[in-house]
């Protein structure tokens, strides 16, 4: 059974932009839209449970309208609701104080956000698995355990995970969509290769190379790459 996820957003188009960034997370959703107070309360009553919900706290293009802060309140006294988790959307951070301190929401995101940052909000609601399911070459299923993992390398279709005990290599993945499902410690560092930041030594900047501790493997990363995020 898939996770029912409601949207309470008044812009149409917005709400397509959440629902599509939703479509291309690693978890599958039931995804159910509502566009007013009153739409997404009845939907709320007439509908099965929710695991989430993404609420925009201004539901009009009043900059002091706060009616998702209401619903949200609403949705709170409800027994089934009461520990679900809410993900705020605003334009205007004035709001955020009160959604914080008034309701404990799960988090919040300002517009406009990304891909990127609401999948970081999911991922602490959803935890991703400390493994990752594979099927390698040779067709067999296993599962990798994410800390073992050194790096990631592409050779063209082949995917080759290097591990603490060995390298297992896969057609399953590439490697953007390996960038989307791993935690925030798997970095794309260079167009071939993802790391694993937790194991990084040192950095050679004028040669651009990582080492990384324990197997000390040597990792190029590109002119692009974002090292102070290590």
């Amino acid at each position: 059974m898939k996770n029912s996820i409601l949207i309470v957003e008044d812009d149409i188009i917005q709400s397509k932009a959440l629902e599509q960034m939703l479509r291309n997370y690693h978890i599958q959703f039931d995804i159910t839209i509502a566009h007013t107070i009153d739409e997404a309360k009845n939907i709320i009553d007439t509908t099965g449970n929710f695991c989430a919900f993404i609420i925009d706290i201004s539901l009009n293009q009043n900059e002091d309208n706060t009616d998702g802060l209401l619903l949200t309140d609403y949705i709170l006294n409800e027994k089934n609701y009461r520990q679900t988790p809410v993900i705020f959307t605003t334009a205007h951070p004035q709001h955020v104080f009160t959604a914080l301190n008034d309701f404990h929401c799960y988090s919040y995101l300002l517009k406009p956000f990304n891909e990127r940052q609401l999948y970081k909000q999911l991922d602490m609601i959803f935890k991703k698995e400390s493994v990752l399911k594979i099927k390698t070459l040779k067709s067999v299923h296993i599962k990798i355990n994410l800390h073992d993992i050194y790096y990631i390398q592409s050779f063209g279709r082949i995917i080759e995970f290097i591990t603490k005990d060995n390298k297992i290599t896969s057609r399953q993945y590439n490697l953007k969509k390996l960038e989307e499902i791993l935690p925030d410690n798997f970095k794309r560092c260079h167009k071939s290769y993802i790391i694993n930041t937790d194991y990084v030594y040192s950095v050679d900047f004028s040669n651009r190379l990582l080492t990384l501790k324990d197997n000390n493997s040597i990792v190029p990363f590109s002119k692009n790459f974002d090292y102070s995020t290590l």
